[in-house]
């Protein structure tokens, strides 16, 4: 099957069992909606990040990663985009430090869901 013994299988398994229970920034993202906007915001924005999770699967299956990985100067500018995003998030983010943050709004479930398959 695939190539691969038993032992290696069951490793790559256990890795992946392992990953996949480690929260991070998409848990963050889940627990911060759910918080703020209700149970359903929640849900959607998990939804949203398991669809965000399977069009990555999707990449990988297509072999878009290792594309990406034999190209050199495709993965630096797929580098220098991600680095300029986090540079506009953070420029966001000091600009709106020190003030009080706006009461929570109707935010829809909606907008949960698309914000999470960006996660």
């Amino acid at each position: 099957m695939l190539g691969l013994s038993a032992a290696t299988l069951a490793g790559y398994l256990a890795a992946i069992v392992v990953l996949m229970l480690t929260p991070g920034p998409d848990m963050m993202f889940v627990l911060a909606n759910a918080t703020r906007y209700g149970a359903r915001a929640g849900a959607v924005a998990a939804l949203g990040v398991a669809a965000g999770e399977a069009v990555h699967v999707a990449a990988v299956v297509a072999g878009l990663a290792t594309v990406i990985a034999a190209s050199p100067v495709l993965f630096t500018a797929i580098r220098w985009a991600g680095a300029a995003y986090l540079i506009v998030l953070g420029l966001r983010a000091l600009r709106g430090a020190g003030r009080p943050a706006p009461p929570p709004t109707g935010r829809t479930a909606g907008a949960a869901g698309r914000s999470g398959a960006g996660c």
